[in-house]
């Protein structure tokens, strides 16, 4: 399996994509994400399209030939110089590697 880099979305059919990949994961890992507004169906898909509509904040995509492999959502406030992930990294396999794909972001 090759995976390519993280990038970020910029296509609608690309965002009801990771929405379902991260809600997905919601489930699979019965892991809740902050902030609470996560933990519900309705209130991660909320977050997600804001942040896609938003100018600042990104949603970022890893993928290999077998489809979405990590989905993280990142809330921007530039003024601030502040980042913070919504829900967490969602991953299908392998955290470690998720995050170091995520770490090698220049």
């Amino acid at each position: 399996m090759k995976l390519k880099e993280f990038v970020e979305i910029r296509e609608n059919h690309d965002l009801e994509r990771v929405i379902e990949f991260a809600w997905n994961v919601t489930i699979r890992c019965k892991k809740l994400g902050y902030p609470e507004l996560m933990w519900q169906y309705d209130g991660l898909r909320e977050k997600f399209i804001s942040a896609f509509n938003h100018k600042d904040d990104k949603i970022l995509i890893l993928e290999s030939d077998e489809g979405i492999e990590g989905v993280v959502c990142l809330f921007v406030e530039l003024e601030d110089k502040y980042l913070q992930t919504m829900g967490g990294i969602y991953f299908k396999h392998d955290f470690k590697y998720t995050l170091d794909k995520l770490c090698e972001i220049r």
